[in-house]
């Protein structure tokens, strides 16, 4: 059953128990209008196929073209997905809950909309992708009679966006609650119905479709109801841990106290505790300063607070002291990128960067950079590993030898005009476990490399 069934089981327990110790022992339950399998008659009359050859247009158009996110992770993916979970916990300040709450207000929506639209920026940061696809579960009960029962009745919704960077955090909500009201109306379609429409190329070692989850519930009721439960129901006091995680990522919102709060559970096989720890920081963060400046682009928005930024630079600089002597070229960047974040850093023909754009790209493209390396030789990146990079000159490369940087390796440049044999000299003479290169690179320069070591710029 669901968490909903879970509640209702509770209720008629306790209901139980009281009468009990009332001493009314003939004591029973109203009767139910309708019965489980009375929904379940119900909805395969209701599922017409016209009504779901409908909605399997609507989601065909919706995910047209959705793209797989790409969160960089500490450990290689494996073969399967390993179930294996851990969790950390985070809370809003009572000032971010209140500028939340008013938000919703103020745009007629709800919390679970406005905490979402932070949550797809937050993993365009991390991912440096502007198309976010993330799962919701939906309580499926949209028919009265459905409200008592205990049964499984959850479907999962598939939220999509893709990110304006120009737009401000309060375009985003609005375009969140649209697409929000319209996946509703679409709620009957059986999820696994969805997917095997669409005719995805099942991938046992990840979710098909979205990877992370997002949840808000009002624990509000279960407080109270708690309360009344151990009027005749011992705590069980032992510990429980419930350490399992299907996806890459799911984050749980509880809005029941003064202080909104969450957890956020994560597959171990992908993430390190410290990574996860991070991420709450920066959602924390984040939402602290989206909330602040609502009509802001969300783009000018760091992940990071002072306090984070100091602590970074510190540990990527080593010790840090007075000038600039011993700190490292990496953290010189980010502490211009901190100052400046809206200027010019790069441009060409084809593209330009700011300073904070830079940095987000380069730190994404780190992140990367130390997953792949793992990925390739089962071993953390140690400092000065050397990296050749085979690239075009232009903006680019640019954003890869600061990721490389950043990564703790020593970037090594080869020209993709040089002849093969100098190419593999160097490769040889590195003795590379990573190259950094762009797709069009072997055919546009006629050259080989070893597909199984490039990580794609």
């Amino acid at each position: 059953s669901d968490g909903w069934s879970s509640e209702i089981f509770q209720q008629e327990l306790l209901q139980y128990y009281e009468a009990f110790a009332s001493g009314n022992l003939d004591f029973e339950l109203p009767q139910l209008e309708i019965q489980y399998r009375d929904f379940a008659i119900w909805q395969r009359t209701h599922l017409t196929e016209e009504l779901l050859n409908e909605q399997i247009r609507y989601w065909k158009d919706q995910l047209s073209g959705f793209q797989t996110l790409a969160i960089p992770t500490d450990f290689p993916r494996p073969n399967a997905v390993s179930y294996a979970g851990a969790d950390k916990g985070f809370s809003f300040s009572p000032e971010t809950s209140n500028r939340l709450r008013a938000l919703v207000k103020e745009q007629g929506t709800t919390l679970h909309t406005v905490l979402l639209s932070a949550f797809y920026i937050l993993l365009s940061k991390y991912s440096g992708q502007d198309d976010i696809t993330v799962g919701s579960p939906i309580a499926n009960r949209h028919h009265p009679h459905t409200q008592g029962l205990i049964g499984f009745f959850v479907n999962m919704l598939v939220n999509r966006a893709v990110l304006d960077q120009t737009a401000t955090f309060t375009d985003l909500v609005q375009q969140v609650h649209e697409t929000q009201v319209a996946a509703q109306s679409n709620q009957d379609l059986p999820f696994e119905r969805l997917v095997d429409e669409m005719n995805i190329t099942r991938d046992i070692s990840r979710h098909p479709i979205f990877q992370t989850m997002f949840v808000v519930q009002s624990f509000g009721n279960e407080q109270q109801a708690k309360k009344e439960r151990e009027r005749y129901l011992k705590p069980f006091q032992g510990a429980v841990s419930f350490q399992v995680e299907k996806f890459d990522l799911s984050f749980f919102i509880d809005d029941s106290d003064q202080m909104i709060s969450g957890v956020i559970t994560y597959a171990a096989s992908l993430f390190k505790g410290q990574t996860i720890e991070r991420m709450a920081r920066h959602f924390v963060h984040l939402t602290d300063r989206l909330t602040s400046e609502a009509h802001k682009p969300y783009s000018q928005i760091s992940l990071s607070g002072p306090e984070e930024f100091e602590l970074t630079v510190n540990q990527w600089a080593g010790t840090i002291q007075t000038g600039t002597v011993n700190q490292t070229l990496h953290a010189l960047f980010s502490s211009q990128a901190a100052k400046t974040p809206e200027a010019l850093a790069i441009s060409s023909a084809e593209s330009q960067y700011t300073y904070r754009q830079l940095d987000l790209q380069s730190d994404v493209m780190a992140r990367a950079i130390r997953a792949k390396y793992h990925q390739l030789t089962a071993k953390e990146l140690s400092p000065d590993t050397l990296i050749p990079i085979c690239m075009d000159r232009g903006t680019e490369m640019i954003v890869a030898i600061l990721a490389i940087l950043k990564a703790g390796g020593a970037y090594v440049p080869i020209d993709p005009a040089y002849p093969q044999h100098r190419i593999d000299y160097i490769l040889a003479d590195t003795k590379a476990g990573i190259i950094i290169s762009q797709q069009h690179i072997p055919e546009a320069y006629n050259i080989n490399l070893p597909t199984e070591k490039l990580l794609l710029a």
